[in-house]
């Protein structure tokens, strides 16, 4: 397979960070063989390589990178704000829920991404935003009680109520799934001083 089909076909399946596996098995080709192609690849700046065994598209955002590394994770917290243009803070660690452990690691861009392992059922409240994994703007204050135990983003969540970005339907959705009263009743307290009520 030419380079440019690879890269074609990659796009096609929405792969824009993938493995030697990924390759070895759009190609048909041993992993061996597979390795060697991709350093061909890199070497012609067709990829990049991301981590050891994994690599991306040239051009791929790190946000997409940062929330495609591990399975079934999304850009949360600040780092989802900042996507979302809903703060003036300009973190340059991108902060990722994932349900599985995965080291801190940097990615082009002079980025550092940070994983926050979590509970499988904190996984939900995320969409597809131009290629990235990325909470909703009522999951980020969900995630916020959630992490921090108190509803950290005021400035935030300001910024979303004076835009009217915020739909409490869904942010009542959200905390309800998370199924923990304590998290659910602090969220509430914080959100009447708004007078929000959910």
């Amino acid at each position: 397979m030419q380079a440019s089909e690879l890269v074609r076909k990659l796009m096609e399946l929405d792969m824009a960070v993938f493995t030697t596996r990924d390759v070895s098995a759009l190609t048909g080709k041993a992993p061996e063989y597979t390795k060697v192609f991709l350093s061909y690849l890199v070497k012609r700046g067709i990829v990049e390589k991301v981590e050891r065994g994994r690599y991306c598209l040239i051009g791929t955002s790190p946000y997409v990178i940062a929330s495609r590394i591990t399975k079934d994770s999304y850009i949360a917290l600040i780092s989802a704000a900042r996507f979302h243009n809903i703060t003036t803070q300009l973190p340059n660690t991108i902060l990722v829920f994932s349900p599985v452990y995965h080291r801190p690691m940097s990615i082009k861009g002079n980025y550092r991404v940070r994983f926050i392992k979590v509970n499988n059922k904190v996984i939900y409240g995320y969409n597809e935003y131009n290629g990235a994994y990325v909470s909703d703007l009522e999951k980020i204050f969900v995630d916020d009680v959630y992490y921090h135990r108190t509803l950290y983003y005021t400035e935030e969540l300001e910024t979303v109520l004076t835009r009217g970005l915020l739909n409490a339907e869904k942010l009542k959705k959200y905390i309800k799934a998370l199924g923990r009263e304590d998290m659910e009743k602090a969220l509430r307290r914080s959100l009447k001083a708004y007078k929000i009520y959910i």
